[in-house]
């Protein structure tokens, strides 16, 4: 599963501003700036998922970065918070393999 960045998708994240970049939060940007800033840095960056359903393992790669991995089914103390950056990746493979999803109980 590959996708790209948009200015709708920068919009959202500077509105959200998770970072405190804007004024609204304490920082030094308007939205709009925000949204300027991370388009120069961000607007080409590609992220991708790949799953390999026989193994219940998936990655995620957000431009050159390293990313993320998991494997299936997750242990009882995972930590499925959104902090964690969890969800993302159970996501990706119950869409990327439904029919695994169900055999492991990925929920």
């Amino acid at each position: 599963m590959r996708g790209i960045i948009t200015k709708a998708d920068l919009q959202e994240y500077c509105e959200r501003d998770p970072g405190g970049e804007t004024k609204r939060y304490g920082g030094k940007l308007t939205k709009s700036q925000c949204v300027e800033n991370h388009l120069r840095t961000e607007g080409r960056s590609t992220m991708t998922a790949e799953a390999n359903c026989r193994t219940g393992t998936v990655s995620y790669h957000y431009g050159d970065s390293q990313g993320a991995r998991a494997r299936f089914p997750l242990g009882a103390d995972a930590d499925t918070s959104c902090a964690s950056g969890m969800p993302p990746l159970i996501e990706q493979f119950k869409m990327l393999c439904p029919a695994a999803s169900k055999r492991l109980k990925v929920e």
